[in-house]
């Protein structure tokens, strides 16, 4: 049975040119995915599930890709080229071969490829422009159709500060977010003034920003649409980024409406709130830009508090302009705090004390 590694495998080595046309071929449609209006947009892992779950879509895919490469077959396992091995790869996995004799000639090709090439510095610029990274900023609204995106980190294992933005994005060191007028309402959707977003994207998804034969000030732009049917625009939250918020009044534990005095928070968003320099949550802010926190069935409400002796501003990042901090909650610690009130400790001393005298007394207990 092919395995979910093995099918990924092949879609990884297949160009992304190749893999597209593949991926967009009319024998595929019958087999779309939730989601993704195109199966190229989908994501290699998605891919590589579906395939294993879906038989006739795997052996469809397969048959496709042999096709492309001319249908390579078992005798060409000891002489095919590096470019030749997804078309082999493609014809094993489908009959069900033994897949190691031709992965071993492939990784020896690899072996005395990279010992014999040395890529020219124009060659190692273009391969340094394909590379995806993810930019951590801000948006800010330019009018009622376009917005720039000012990118402030850049995120991997850790999240950078980029030195010197209107280098890497010159003039202005921001990136204008455009769309067709039949897609405008998606960056309203996914982006509103002064927000703070995840984009990734390389160098070759930016274009030049020009106004008829004029290049604008910022001078490159994004596909809104292409990020987001490639799924580039990601969640704060997949990066353990939340917005710290404060509240117009002192916080309420008793599933009362808290209301949030930020206001680029969007609604269904993930939130802590600060309060006398201890953070809560996170939280969900609803539709009434409003949260309701619950304490626990014991009295107790999560809380959280900075690592070793940071304080709360090291855990958090702040960005070029005033829309608010953003914690890290891998900079935090969580511990449970105490809100019962004074009546209420008074009541449930009363209720164990009734609890108490009830076990005690046999008359009540037969009552």
């Amino acid at each position: 049975m092919l395995s979910t590694e093995s099918f990924l495998e092949l879609l990884r080595l297949l160009p992304n040119d190749k893999r597209n046309k593949l991926l967009s071929n009319s024998k595929l449609k019958q087999y779309s995915i939730d989601g993704y209006r195109n199966l190229k947009y989908a994501p290699l892992k998605v891919l590589s599930v579906h395939a294993v779950k879906s038989h006739l879509f795997c052996e469809t895919f397969l048959s496709l890709v042999v096709d492309e490469y001319n249908c390579l077959t078992p005798k060409d396992a000891q002489t095919f080229s590096i470019e030749e091995y997804p078309g082999i790869l493609a014809y094993y996995l489908k009959c069900g071969l033994d897949v190691a004799p031709i992965e071993k000639r492939y990784n020896e090709l690899i072996r005395e490829t990279e010992n014999e090439t040395v890529l020219n510095p124009i060659e190692e610029q273009v391969k340094h422009n394909m590379i995806m990274k993810k930019y951590l900023g801000y948006v800010l609204k330019q009018n009622l159709y376009y917005y720039n995106f000012y990118p402030v980190f850049t995120v991997d294992n850790e999240i950078t500060k980029i030195e010197s933005p209107a280098t890497e994005f010159p003039q202005k060191g921001n990136i204008n977010l455009s769309s067709q007028l039949y897609a405008q309402h998606k960056c309203s959707d996914v982006f509103r003034a002064n927000q703070v977003a995840l984009i990734e994207f390389s160098e070759e998804d930016l274009s030049e920003n020009r106004r008829g034969d004029q290049l604008n000030q910022t001078e490159r732009k994004l596909d809104v649409d292409d990020l987001y049917n490639r799924n580039r625009i990601h969640r704060l939250k997949d990066i353990d980024l939340f917005p710290v918020v404060h509240l117009a009044t002192k916080l309420d534990f008793s599933g009362s409406a808290n209301l949030i005095l930020e206001d680029n928070i969007q609604n269904s968003e993930d939130v802590f709130v600060e309060e006398e320099g201890l953070l809560y949550g996170p939280y969900k802010v609803d539709a009434n830009h409003q949260i309701k926190v619950l304490k626990s069935s014991n009295g107790t409400i999560q809380c959280w508090r900075p690592k070793m002796s940071k304080t709360l501003d090291e855990c958090c990042l702040r960005f070029d302009i005033d829309i608010g901090k953003y914690v890290l909650r891998s900079n935090l610690e969580m511990f449970y705090r105490d809100v019962l009130s004074e009546e209420e400790l008074l009541q449930s001393f009363v209720r164990t004390l009734k609890d108490k005298r009830d076990l005690n007394s046999p008359e009540a207990v037969v009552k």
